[in-house]
């Protein structure tokens, strides 16, 4: 048998354990055999504030390699404590999301893999959200930082948009459907599934083609 010593530990970050072991932390996705729960699971913030009676509005965008949620409430702006604003600390902290809810049952219920998990299996994910007449904007590799936008105050509503291209190939072959994330949402309580709308996205969209900023 094999010598095992201090030298065959390995070392990794938050968001390449995920990326190692993603049957871990996506078992439903798994045992499943699609990821049509992840664009619900992306909605966690909102839900929590549909609950506050803040959220009147869902969109979710489907496209063939990505997914986007939309929704007329702004992310916290405030700083966390490790001085990080809060809306990235949401999706750069395994389960910050859950930390940051109002409401328990949203996270026990809604919350079970977090921002910060979809993040890390995303090669490429975008953030864009206003609260209070201030915007941020952050685009993220893998999970990590790789722009960020200072907060800066715009004259616009309230909202905030993410959109995750899947690493696909950390999932064996599954993926979502317009289709399967409609069944989804039918299965949520009423007073969620009503506010919400799934539509098929232009896929004409490619990952490569981002503008400085799209809100619409």
């Amino acid at each position: 048998m094999a010598e095992y010593d201090s030298s065959h530990i390995e070392v990794l970050k938050w968001n390449e354990a995920i990326q190692k072991r993603p049957g871990m932390y996506f078992q439903e996705c798994f045992d499943e055999k699609n990821l049509n729960s992840l664009p619900i699971e992306a909605a966690c913030h909102a839900f929590d504030e549909v609950i506050e009676g803040q959220c009147t509005e869902i969109k979710i965008l489907i496209g063939s390699e990505w997914f986007e949620v939309r929704y007329n409430v702004g992310m916290p702006l405030d700083e966390a404590e490790d001085g990080t604003v809060a809306a990235e600390c949401m999706l750069t902290r395994l389960y910050a999301c859950s930390n940051f809810k109002k409401n328990l049952k949203v996270g026990d219920e809604f919350c079970t893999v977090g921002l910060a998990t979809i993040n890390a299996v995303s090669i490429e994910a975008e953030l864009v959200t206003i609260e209070n007449g201030q915007i941020f904007e952050v685009l993220f590799s893998k999970g990590l930082v790789v722009e960020r936008k200072e907060i800066e105050p715009i004259a616009f509503e309230d909202l905030t948009q993410m959109r995750f291209w899947l690493n696909f190939a950390l999932f064996e072959g599954l993926s979502f459907s317009y289709d399967g994330v409609v069944s989804k949402v039918n299965a949520l309580p009423n007073e969620l599934k009503s506010l919400i709308k799934v539509e098929r996205a232009n896929n004409a969209f490619k990952q490569t083609a981002r503008s400085e900023r799209r809100l619409k």
